[in-house]
């Protein structure tokens, strides 16, 4: 076991433990904007959202410390293992899982609802990065064949748990790691043409709910419902724009504040920020998880070890997959499908598995350089 000394401590990614914090505290003033006002949500207390937000950090910092210490060489060993159990647990979750606002995704541990699909993501980014590792330079079709069922399992087991959003953060994290690995760039290419012009239009008739089919028709056309599927969307995008350049003012919200926007402390965040800060404040918030998302991807291309190199892609693609899909859900440019914004919705599981993942990201930083010796 690859414990900590001091010259491991010394390569620690100071500027990304700075812009993770800076992006958590962000986060919890923009939520407690979000939910002081709601009793709904906080009862009595306004500071309910971020005193839970702030037990998920610190649970998720917990996490990040144990892989700090026992190293991402362990995981590579174990790939097969964390990928088992991945799949194990998303199968709880069918079995025995909780349905929230119509997707089966959460689990209740001790009074507390997790929802697994969070930490299942990083742990397919762990085994799709030792699968990957096993072989040096370019990857021929045949070899990509396993990594891409390896994604197809968990992704099909999301997608029928009526969880497309998390379902979608699958499919940029494989092709990603499989063009990081060596595959050819044409290869990739027609991949995703084949899952935009074949798989999504048989996914499309073929698995999805009606609800769920009505949410990509709006995304097309918000005003086909205005008052049913569309109605987030657009009441997200007045809420955004009349923000302007510097918003109406922290807490000053009306579309926020006086309840237009429906799960605005969770899936539209991003309207929060927007309203009440404006563009200055959005852009800030958006340049500080791309600073993360860079640190993150810059560890692994300073590392020569492979299966660290592409673990920090998967886990970097997982970052920006969600905020790519927030964002762009909230400002009507992404079909509305129901995914965290990291550190700043209200989403333990989402705050937890981001720290632990960051921390898988660190150990890589911590041990880049033993491969010179």
């Amino acid at each position: 076991m690859n414990l900590l000394n001091r010259k491991m401590l010394r390569d620690v990614d100071m500027l990304l433990v700075i812009v993770t914090a800076a992006a958590f505290a962000y986060g919890c003033v923009v939520l407690y904007s979000a939910t002081y006002a709601q009793p709904s949500l906080t009862s009595s207390d306004p500071l309910s959202m971020v005193k839970k937000q702030a037990v998920a950090g610190l649970i998720g910092l917990l996490l990040a410390a144990f892989f700090m210490i026992i190293g991402h060489r362990i995981l590579q060993r174990t790939h097969l293992m964390v990928y088992a159990g991945s799949i194990l647990l998303l199968v709880a979750v069918t079995l025995v899982g909780t349905r929230v606002r119509g997707a089966l995704g959460w689990i209740r541990v001790a009074g507390v609802s997790l929802q697994p699909v969070e930490f299942v993501k990083y742990g397919v980014a762990i085994a799709l990065a030792g699968q990957l590792a096993r072989k040096e330079g370019p990857l021929g079709i045949g070899e990509m064949v396993v990594p891409l069922l390896m994604a197809a399992v968990p992704t099909g087991i999301v997608i029928l748990q009526n969880d497309l959003g998390s379902a979608l953060v699958f499919i940029p994290m494989v092709l990603a790691m499989l063009w990081a690995a060596g595959a050819d760039t044409k290869i990739v290419l027609g991949l995703i043409a084949a899952g935009i012009f074949v798989a999504a239009p048989l996914g499309y008739f073929l698995f999805l709910d009606d609800y769920q089919k009505a949410r990509i028709l709006t995304f097309f056309n918000p005003g086909r419902d205005p008052f049913g599927a569309g109605y987030n969307v657009i009441q997200s995008v007045i809420g955004i724009g009349s923000g302007g350049l510097l918003g109406k003012g922290y807490t000053g919200g009306t579309q926020v504040q006086l309840g237009f926007v429906p799960e605005h402390h969770s899936d539209f965040i991003f309207t929060v920020i927007g309203e009440e800060l404006g563009f200055i404040g959005a852009a800030v918030a958006l340049l500080v998880l791309m600073a993360v998302i860079w640190r993150c991807l810059r560890i692994g291309m300073s590392t020569e070890d492979r299966f660290g190199n592409l673990m920090c892609i998967g886990i970097s693609t997982i970052m920006a997959t969600h905020v790519a899909i927030n964002v762009g859900m909230s400002m009507a440019i992404m079909p509305c499908t129901g995914i965290p914004l990291p550190f700043f919705s209200a989403a333990g599981s989402s705050v937890m598995a981001t720290l632990m993942g960051l921390g898988m990201a660190q150990s890589v930083s911590m041990r880049r350089k033993k491969i010179l010796f």
